[in-house]
């Protein structure tokens, strides 16, 4: 196979519960996850003698070691199922980094995903149960990154339940372009723990899922907001932007977003926010 591309989808937090502590200083969490259709980094892998590994980002500079989850990805994922890395791997980095939007655990996903295409592995050599643990062990957040639809992840993430209905959203992302570092963002998190609450299966209309989320939060904000202040501000902004039916910080940020009643709205506070703060990166989005 000479060359595959995929997007790795921006991943939105519509709700993010912290529920409790493991002994091994994990938390467990609830979280409904929704991923963009239409905004994302792109990962290419194409035919090469040895392997390689190239980015294009208008953002700052990228680690081109294994401290890189794309290289860390496929070293392991080769080294489990017995292939040579005989690829380049380019990725076109467009989501922030350091923004609670899963950019670099939806780049190691895609890279899993884009690999087991590039050398047709089958299930019998890579059982379900293996790649789960491959996805576990990048990062809590990489196994409902290579679901890539919306879903709800419990426990530390490795437990996941696709929704049955999930009504079309129009958003928008705002992010400071200052970091959010999710290990101090739980070292600084001290208030109660949320209660576990049951799930609904599905969202039939835009109005029952709005109505859930605006009984639920982001348990991280606090905390975020106590590292990076801005994000007070983003999402006072959003809030009063047209038809915004709701705004919230996305994972453990720094970047919000808005849901919107049409595409136009989402469209339209854009501009708005664009205008007001030009020191902010502003994307509309669809779920």
């Amino acid at each position: 196979m000479n060359a595959i591309t995929l997007t790795a989808p921006a991943k939105i937090n519509l709700f993010l519960s912290v529920i409790g502590k493991r002994d091994n200083s994990y938390h467990n969490l609830q979280s409904l996850v929704a991923f963009s259709k239409d905004f994302g980094d792109v990962i290419t892998i194409t035919s090469a003698d040895e392997f390689s590994f190239s980015f294009d980002s208008t953002a700052e500079h990228l680690p081109t070691n294994d401290n890189n989850l794309v290289i860390c990805a496929a070293n392991m994922l080769a080294s489990i199922v017995g292939r040579n890395l005989n690829c380049s791997i380019h990725l076109s980095k467009n989501i922030p980094i350091g923004a609670g939007l899963g950019g670099g655990s939806s780049d190691a996903a895609t890279t899993i995903k884009g690999l087991l295409q590039f050398w047709q592995v089958t299930e019998e050599e890579l059982p379900i149960d293996k790649l789960n643990e491959i996805l576990l062990n990048l990062g809590a957040d990489v196994p409902s990154c290579y679901h890539a639809h919306t879903c709800y992840f419990e426990g530390i993430g490795e437990i996941i339940t696709p929704l049955k209905l999930f009504p079309a959203c129009y958003g928008l992302i705002v992010y400071p372009n200052q970091h959010s570092s999710t290990p101090d963002i739980f070292e600084n998190f001290d208030k109660s723990f949320s209660t576990e609450i049951s799930l609904p299966a599905k969202f039939v209309t835009t109005e029952h899922l709005i109505e859930f989320l605006q009984s639920q939060d982001n348990d991280l904000t606090e905390p975020a907001i106590k590292n990076t202040p801005e994000i007070e501000n983003i999402l006072k902004t959003i809030s009063k932007q047209g038809n915004c039916y709701i705004s919230r910080m996305s994972g453990s940020g720094s970047a919000c977003f808005g849901l919107f009643r049409t595409p136009q709205d989402a469209a339209t506070a854009k501009d708005n926010i664009k205008n007001i703060h030009p020191e902010w990166w502003v994307q509309t989005i669809e779920l």
